[in-house]
Order: structure tokens, then sequence, then C-alpha cells
């Protein structure tokens, strides 16, 4: 096995689900597991998942939730983006559900459901404000569901909307979507359908409770990232540590340059040590002369240019570093600890980001559960 790999808590999973179970009240748990549990492994975390109290598993595409499928998982899973017509009849074979928000992926669902004999059961996206994918409330909604009458083989499992600034400063932008959705949902109701009504995500279940409705969905508080401070007495675990090792060390001198450009050069000599990590593994190239890890329990400062295979970090102040020590990129190591959070800080971006990047030649190791 590679020494640069990911080591993925299946126990840290079970926790923080069991934290939005908790959270939750008495609303059913759906944990979002699309691209790739966020980079921590849909398989195993779905099963740990699972095993902790969710109801529901969603994913972005299709090919999501056929990979969870041919792993043997049967429990219901939503596909929350992704045009339905190319899959329709897979969908309804394999009692996948889809979210739906125009009309025609009704007529081509509902085409497929009644050659199969079967239900295509589905979930209505509603636009409160996100104005990415949905049927707004009002007329564009009544037709809508003139439609679906019409279609005796649809399933109309649930209904959610996705709020766009749960995270935010300000409530206002979250409350006038709860007041758009809460429409939506007296529209559906009125003509005589039932469904599951599922609204917050992470940072609207820690921040909107009285929008639990039916259904939260928990995404990258699972992997123990909540991007809003957490109630008291609510911990969430981070659930990955990704690790490296130090593959060669040497003497840089004064004046010398390292890596690609020159952007570093040494002002006074230098140890440095390379670790067989770079940003074709998902290690970013921003973290360039800006980046930490971990060797030893101490922070060895990123130095010049993150390559595609290898990085240099200066370890002059860490005299007892040699070859085949562990390189802590994001975890803990002793007292020190390095987070998605901290490392997507330095690059300009968010965390979630960080973990989905991890690449798929960074083999996953999983412990715990």
């Amino acid at each position: 096995m590679r020494p640069t790999r990911a080591l993925v808590d299946l126990e840290a999973i079970g926790h923080n689900m069991r934290a939005f179970c908790r959270l939750a009240g008495g609303a059913k748990v759906m944990a979002i597991v699309k691209a790739d549990a966020y980079g921590h492994g849909a398989v195993p975390v779905a099963r740990a998942a699972l095993k902790n109290g969710v109801a529901f598993l969603g994913v972005a595409i299709p090919e999501e939730a056929f990979e969870l499928r041919d792993a043997g998982i049967n429990s219901p899973v939503l596909i929350l983006g992704s045009r339905c017509e190319d899959v329709a009849q897979e969908l309804v074979a394999r009692d996948i559900s889809q979210t739906v928000f125009d009309i025609e992926s009704l007529t081509v669902l509902e085409a497929a459901a009644r050659a199969a004999g079967r239900w295509a059961k589905i979930h209505l996206k509603v636009e409160t404000g996100m104005n990415r994918l949905g049927i707004l409330p009002g007329k564009a909604l009544e037709e809508w569901l003139d439609t679906l009458q019409a279609c005796p083989h649809i399933e109309l499992e649930g209904m959610f909307t996705h709020f766009a600034d749960a995270d935010g400063a300000q409530e206002d932008y979250t409350l006038t979507q709860a007041q758009r959705m809460a429409q939506a949902v007296a529209q559906v109701r009125a003509r005589g359908f039932a469904p599951i009504v599922h609204a917050c995500n992470t940072a609207g279940i820690l921040r909107f409770s009285q929008f639990d409705y039916d259904m939260v969905r928990a995404g990258i508080g699972l992997y123990g990232y909540p991007p809003v401070e957490p109630p008291e007495g609510i911990v969430f675990k981070p659930a990955l540590t990704w690790r490296s090792e130090v593959a060669f060390i040497h003497d840089l001198h004064t004046g010398e340059r390292i890596s690609y450009n020159g952007i570093y050069t040494a002002k006074t000599p230098r140890r440095v040590a390379t670790l067989p990590v770079g940003y074709a593994d998902g290690y970013n190239r921003l973290l360039s002369n800006t980046g930490f890890v971990l060797i030893d329990g101490q922070r060895a400062p990123v130095i010049g240019r993150v390559c595609m295979d290898q990085c240099m970090v200066d370890v002059t102040d860490i005299p007892s570093v040699k070859i085949g020590d562990e390189a802590v990129l994001l975890g803990q190591q002793g007292t020190q600890r390095l987070n998605a959070e901290e490392m997507a800080q330095l690059c300009g971006t968010i965390s979630y980001e960080i973990l989905c990047n991890i690449g798929k030649r960074v083999p996953r190791v999983y412990y715990g559960e």
C-alpha cells in the first residue's frame, strides 16, 4: 500500500450520525454520501450511517446510486440532482428515488414505470431562493401537479428545497425561503399528496430546527466539519486522517532554490524532507509556501512549489526526523492537529472541496465500526 493514504474512522461517522439523530428529534435523517461521501468512500460510510439511525441516503448522480445498489445496499436512495431520461428504466427497476424539477421528467418516469408495471418514486425539488434547480411555488407548481395527477405510476415520495444561506450571518434569507416552502407544501397537500418534506442541510439542522419537517439532510457535518457552531453538548469528530511519510532528506544551502520556478530561496542553511504526495493526490498546489504538515508532533512548513507527486517541507527544527517517519497532512499527531478548515483557509476555499479533492489514487483504509 502507498505510504500516502487516508484513514477513515467509521466510529466517528457513527458518532456524528447519532448526534444528528438527536438534533433531528422525531425527524428522519438522510445521510449525504455524494462525491464518494465527500472523499471518504460512499459504500463504507453509507453502511456506517445506516447502522446508526439513517433512514435515507442522498447522492448527486445516478452512477452514485448504482454503486450503492451494486454493493448490496437496499435502503432508500435519493438522487438529488441530474436529469433521469437516459436511466429512467434502471431507476424504476432498482427502486431509486429521483429528484424531479420539470414536467418532462414526469412523463419519462411514468412511461418507464408503466412499462415495468412498477412505481417510480420521486421527490419534488421546490425553488425557494437557491436559484439552481426547482419548480416555483404558485402557478408553475399547480401546472406540475396537474401533470403528476395524470401519472398513476408515479409516487410523490417526498418534496424538498435547499437553504442557500443557512450558514450565513443573517437569518432573513433562510426565513424567506422557509415561507416559500410552506406555500409549496400547502399547495401539494391541498391536492391530496402527503410526501416526506425536507429542507435543512447541516447548517439548517444546527440553526433552524423549526424547519426540520419530516426529514433533515446531514452533509458536511457527518464528516466532522459543521459549518456553524453546534449546540452545547454536541461534538462532531473529523473522520478522515491523511498521512504520508518522509521519503528523502537533504540539506539546502544558503541561496539555493527549491522546486519549480524557485519561489522559495533558502536564506540560511535548511534541512528539507520530501514527501511522496502532490497535487495529483489532491494536495492543493496553493499550499506551496503556505501549508504545514505534522512530523514528530511538530509543524513543518511546506516550502517551494507543490509538485504533481511530491512536496517538500522544512524540517530544520525537527532534528529527530528520519526517512520513513510519518507525516500527517490532515489529522492529529501528538498534541498538534491540522484540519480541513485550516487547509481550506490557506487555499481560499472550503473544507468540502479539500475533502472531495483527495484523489482516487490515495488508498482509503477503514477502521472503527
